[in-house]
Parts: structure tokens; C-alpha cells; sequence
């Protein structure tokens, strides 16, 4: 029997890379954040903590019977440091696709025939306004950020200040 998917983000909603950013003198409690892409590498990502909220969550959906499949934004040049962090903080198993600037909600309706996406675990205004427009009625999971407090669509997932410092 084929299982029910969930879409899963992973910058800034599985890795706190927006705390990587403001160490390095970046502001990111505004979106679009302007970070030119050389700012993004693989020891930024390396170093970026996991947001144990949103990993406990994706976690638990796997418990529950979905299957994962990982939707991100960042190059391709970063795919090993990206399984690597993956796997070394202990995230389920499920393919990693680079969206190379396209829609998420896009991809997910390329992927999987719509009667099998369960949601979508996304903190991107941009990403969560696709996903509606792409997949009316999705449940979305959404890791509040300043960036993100005027969407109102999803289910919010409240992050500890203290444990994601911007």
C-alpha cells in the first residue's frame, strides 16, 4: 500500500541557517532576505543547527505512516553536505530533490497524484502561497519566523526563541 507523503522544507524549517546568517552579520527577520548565493556554503550549512521542534514533528509523521520526500531550494553544489546533515542529525530517510528555482507545489504535483499528498512542512511565504495556489486545500505545517508571521494560512508550529536565536 502506498503511503500518504508529506513535503518537507529543510532551511530554516528542519536547519536553522537564518542563525548561521546573523553570526555572520546577516538580517533575515525580513523576506526576501538579500544573502548573495556565495554566503551559501557547505560549512554554513554544515554548522547550522537542527530546529528540534520541526525534527521531532517530521519524526513523528513518519511514526504515524507518511513517507518524507525533502523539497529544497539549495544548489545542487550542496547536495552532499545536505544528506550529510540530514543523516547525521538522525531525520527519516526519503529522497532529496533540488527545486533549481521552480514552485514546490509544482514539484510535488510532478512527483505524486494529488490524492496522495498529505501536506507540506514549509517557512517560505513565497513556497507556502505556491503550494496554495497549487494544491488547494494542502495542509500546511508552518515554523513561525518573523519572515512568515503574516501568512495566515497553515498550522503554525511556535519555535523556542531560545533555541533558534535570529
Amino acid at each position: 500500500m502506498q503511503k500518504k507523503v508529506f513535503f518537507v522544507d529543510i532551511c530554516n524549517t528542519l536547519a536553522n541557517v537564518n542563525e548561521q546568517l546573523n553570526l555572520i552579520g546577516f538580517q533575515t527577520d525580513v523576506y526576501p532576505a538579500p544573502i548573495p548565493a556565495e554566503v551559501l556554503t557547505e560549512e554554513l550549512f554544515r554548522q547550522a543547527k537542527p530546529i528540534q521542534t520541526v525534527v521531532n514533528l517530521v519524526k513523528r509523521l513518519v511514526d504515524r505512516g507518511y513517507s518524507l520526500v525533502y523539497l529544497t531550494a539549495r544548489s545542487e553544489s550542496v547536495r552532499e553536505v545536505t544528506l550529510e546533515w540530514l543523516r547525521a542529525n538522525a531525520l527519516p530517510a526519503g529522497p532529496v530533490i533540488h527545486t533549481n528555482g521552480r514552485l514546490k507545489g509544482e514539484i510535488a504535483l510532478e512527483l505524486v497524484h494529488v490524492d496522495w499528498i498529505a501536506g507540506a512542512v514549509e517557512d517560505s511565504p513565497y513556497e507556502i502561497m505556491g503550494y496554495i495556489r497549487s494544491i488547494p486545500g494542502i495542509r500546511l505545517l508552518v515554523p513561525e519566523w518573523p519572515h512568515n508571521e503574516g501568512i495566515t494560512k497553515g498550522i503554525r508550529i511556535p519555535l523556542l526563541r531560545k533555541a533558534v536565536a535570529c
